[in-house]
């Protein structure tokens, strides 16, 4: 690269990383907004509240996600990519905001998550940054690849993001199914190891999905019925990877003992660990 290419682009990262953390202090101001019951910083300078930390966390993490998937592919030249990089932004914040809307009304339905988060429930504050980073991962492939123009773009990421959230429902609700403990009772009774055992579900899919919806569009019934397909194939795999992963990195535990009965979060963080690593596999070869 010559060096005036690398001084544009240190440039270029300069401005995009700007224009991020902006986004990102409006969906704070607008998060801030919708916890009126709560002083948000006020819970996380003064109290060290973990619940709320975990929930802000995850919310901009996503933002970072999602913008790196708009930020892929040539370039159309620096207006067209500032323009696209605006309206994407916007699109992000109203799909994040959505994610939280389905996180307390359809994930977690049966918690008030506002108010758990408020108490320093850090099960549901991680099990919120779960969803909110696979919803990161899902509009990354949604913005990734080229479209014939922005508006097309923006629908494509749209409907790709409705479908993402219901494979991630889905995907909850499979796991609440198999799981021979509550979930989202054990979440509720402030259950850190479930909360990260749900969060790192969600995760690992989310980098699958994301895998699944990047790249070229060979038109809308093949994409779709492509997504289905990864959608079933990931739920599956990362299932039956869990059970392996269970008896061969945790000799001689049960994982709903683990969990349920011994909260016991060390355990559990490894073997999430190790089913997003696999996921990270999967997404890599297809």
């Amino acid at each position: 690269m010559q060096l005036n290419q690398l001084f544009t682009s240190f440039g270029l990262g300069a401005v995009y990383a700007v224009i991020t953390l902006i986004f990102i202090i409006i969906a704070k101001k607008i998060a801030d907004k919708r916890t009126v019951d709560i002083d948000d910083d006020y819970e996380i300078r003064e109290k060290s509240n973990a619940a709320v930390g975990f929930r802000r966390t995850g919310l901009y993490l996503a933002y970072a996600i999602a913008f790196a998937g708009t930020l892929a592919g040539d370039s159309a030249g620096f207006m067209s990519d500032l323009i696209a990089l605006l309206l994407d932004g916007v699109v992000i914040t109203f799909c994040l905001f959505c994610c939280r809307t389905l996180n307390d009304r359809v994930m977690l339905a049966y918690i008030d998550n506002d108010k758990a988060a408020g108490q320093g429930n850090t099960a549901v504050g991680l099990a919120e940054c779960g969803m909110y980073i696979a919803t990161g991962f899902v509009l990354n492939g949604s913005f990734t690849g080229a479209s014939d123009n922005i508006i097309i773009g923006l629908i494509s990421a749209i409907v790709f993001f409705v479908l993402g959230q219901a494979a991630l429902l889905l995907c909850g609700y499979c796991y609440e199914i198999i799981s021979p403990f509550n979930v989202q009772a054990e979440i509720k009774k402030g259950n850190v190891a479930a909360g990260v055992a749900l969060a790192g579900v969600l995760i690992a899919l989310g980098i699958i999905l994301r895998a699944s919806i990047a790249g070229p569009s060979v038109g809308w019934g093949a994409d779709i019925l492509s997504f289905f397909l990864y959608t079933l194939y990931g739920i599956a795999l990362l299932l039956l990877f869990r059970k392996a992963i269970e008896w061969f990195l945790l000799p001689g535990a049960c994982f709903a003992t683990e969990v349920a009965r011994d909260k016991n979060v060390a355990a559990v963080v490894l073997t999430q660990a190790a089913m997003i690593a696999i996921a990270v596999i999967i997404s890599a070869v297809m």
